[in-house]
C-alpha cells in the first residue's frame, strides 16, 4: 500500500474486471490475487532493466498474465511483440523477427522506432530443438542477445555489431522434467524467474465462478438460477477429486 502498510494482493483487483463475461461465449480474462501478484513481479523487474521468465505447468495462466501485462502498457510509449518458440524455430527466425522491431538510431545503435520503448515476450522458451551435441543454439543466441545486447548483421557488412537499445524481455515456459526440457543455464541466468503453482480452489472459484455469477444473473435468469450458479465450481472440483480417486 502506498503507506507502507501490509495489503491484500486481492485489494488491487479492479471491480470491473469481475464485470468482464456476460457471456461464457467470450474470450475473457478475470483478474485474481495471483494474476495481480504477478503483474506486479513483472512491472518491479522491467522498470529495473531486469528481464523475468515464468515458469509453470499446463493451465497456470503464463502466457495469459503476460499478454495482459502488455496489453496494459502505454503503447503510445512501449511497443510489444510475442515470439513463440517451437521445435523448428532457427537462430535465422528469432533474429528475424527481434531485427523486424528496430530501425536504426545512429550509427551502430539500433532500437524500436519513433523514439519508443519495446517489450519482447518470447513464449515457450524451452521448446526449441537440441542438436547433436546436446546445444539449443537458437537459446544461445537469445542468451548472447541478453547478454551482449547485440546481434550481428547477417547482410553485408556481415558481422557487423547491432547494438540494442530501449529493448527488454520476457519469457515464459514450462515446468521442466519428464519429456519436457529445460533451458541452458548460461541463459537461465539471465532471468529473475518465477514459479507459478497449480490454482487454488479459491482461484478456480475467482476465475470460474466470476464467469457463471455475471452470465447467470438476474434478471436474465431466475434468482433460484443465479444463486446456484455461485456453488457449481465447489461440487465440480470435489466430483473431480472423487474421480480421480
Amino acid at each position: 500500500a502506498s503507506t507502507g502498510a501490509w495489503a491484500l494482493w486481492a485489494l488491487r483487483i479492479e471491480e470491473s474486471t469481475m464485470l468482464q463475461c456476460q457471456s461464457l461465449s467470450t474470450a475473457c480474462t478475470i483478474d485474481h490475487a495471483d494474476t495481480v501478484r504477478y503483474r506486479c513481479l513483472l512491472e518491479s523487474m522491467l522498470e529495473s532493466g531486469k528481464a523475468p521468465l515464468l515458469v509453470g505447468s499446463r493451465g497456470t495462466g503464463k502466457s495469459a498474465i503476460i499478454s495482459k501485462f502488455l496489453a496494459g502498457q502505454n503503447h503510445e510509449q512501449m511497443l510489444t511483440q510475442t515470439i513463440a518458440f517451437s521445435y523448428v524455430t532457427a537462430p535465422i527466425h528469432l533474429q528475424t523477427m527481434i531485427e523486424a522491431s528496430l530501425e536504426k538510431r545512429m550509427g551502430r545503435t539500433y532500437g524500436p522506432p519513433g523514439g519508443k520503448s519495446l517489450i519482447i515476450f518470447v513464449d515457450d522458451l524451452s521448446m526449441t530443438a537440441q542438436n547433436e551435441w546436446g546445444d539449443q543454439i537458437t537459446n544461445e543466441l537469445f542468451r548472447q542477445i541478453l547478454e551482449q545486447r547485440a546481434i550481428y548483421a547477417l547482410e553485408k557488412p556481415i558481422g557487423d555489431t547491432k547494438n540494442i537499445t530501449a529493448t527488454n524481455f520476457i519469457g515464459a515456459m514450462m515446468q521442466p522434467g519428464g519429456s519436457r526440457q529445460d533451458i541452458p543455464n548460461r541463459l537461465k541466468r539471465h532471468f529473475g524467474i518465477f514459479a507459478l503453482t497449480t490454482p487454488s480452489d479459491a482461484t478456480y472459484d475467482a476465475i470460474f465462478g466470476t464467469m457463471l455469477r455475471s452470465h447467470f444473473s438476474e434478471p436474465q435468469y431466475p434468482k433460484e438460477v443465479a444463486d446456484l450458479a455461485g456453488d457449481l465450481i465447489g461440487h465440480t472440483l470435489d466430483f473431480c477429486r472423487e474421480c480421480a480417486l
